[in-house]
């Protein structure tokens, strides 16, 4: 089990140790999953930084650290996973291909660079998430293996596209804990005027509110009756207020 996260900025706002920095903060998020390594690649002209954390497992050596580049340079990745088909290191070796590790990602750089990504995707056997670099063509390939093992969540915010094992890894950057939060209000000071005024009305009672014994009627009765005249929004206090009364009918 390793870790992988990332981000590609279209804008290009950073420069090279700000995108460093970035990276390796959001990688330390996922120390429990690769706690023998981290490595960082950036691309300032492109706005991507790649980030890993490492669990070595088949190849102990330095060598086989993350994020890795093929040995023609075109393509670098960050990859979580394992390959198991041995074969295709031999049929690599036939078309010319040098190793220099016994890791299995020197294995998958080399299969994307002689046969094309969906070519060489389609030889693979083994669980995978891997974000990969094109740096000739500049495109980004977020990939999963075909049964969704290995985790890869992904997220855009800002103009930012966001990528890794654990969505915990984006937080530590700005554009996506300075994010607007979605979602969608409840418009609770209208039911409390409408479809929820009879029930408000009942558990909002003198009777009802004596009975429970935690507040005093008077002002929460005044604030129900200035909402239900609509001279005063009182919604929030007023939904406290009967979530603590349908506590109180029910539990106490």
């Amino acid at each position: 089990m390793c870790g992988i996260a990332g981000f590609w900025d279209a804008r290009q706002r950073y420069d090279a140790a700000t995108l460093d920095d970035l990276a390796r903060r959001m990688a330390d998020t996922l120390y429990r999953r690769g706690p023998d390594g981290q490595g960082v690649w950036v691309d300032p002209a492109a706005g991507l930084a790649l980030a890993h954390r490492r669990l070595a497992i088949v190849d102990l050596t330095p060598g086989g650290a993350q994020p890795m580049t093929s040995a023609g340079g075109r393509f670098v990745v960050t990859y979580n996973g394992e390959i198991y088909n041995a074969p295709l290191r031999a049929g690599l070796t036939e078309l010319g291909c040098r190793f220099q590790t016994q890791s299995d990602t020197e294995v998958m750089l080399a299969a994307f660079e002689s046969w094309g990504i969906e070519p060489a995707l389609a030889r693979f056997i083994g669980m995978f998430a891997i974000a990969l670099w094109d740096r000739r063509d500049r495109r980004l390939v977020l990939i999963r293996d075909r049964m969704g093992v290995k985790p890869l969540y992904w997220g855009s915010v800002g103009g930012v596209l966001f990528f890794g094992s654990q969505p915990k890894a984006f937080c530590p950057h700005p554009a996506w804990y300075g994010r607007t939060k979605m979602g969608f209000n409840v418009p609770v000071d209208s039911w409390l005027c409408g479809p929820l005024r009879e029930w408000a009305e009942d558990l909002l009672s003198e009777r009802s509110i004596v009975r429970a014994g935690l507040s005093d009627p008077m002002p929460i009765r005044q604030r129900l009756a200035e909402h239900q005249a609509h001279t005063h929004n009182w919604h929030n206090s007023l939904w406290s207020a009967l979530m603590i009364q349908s506590w109180q009918q029910r539990w106490a």
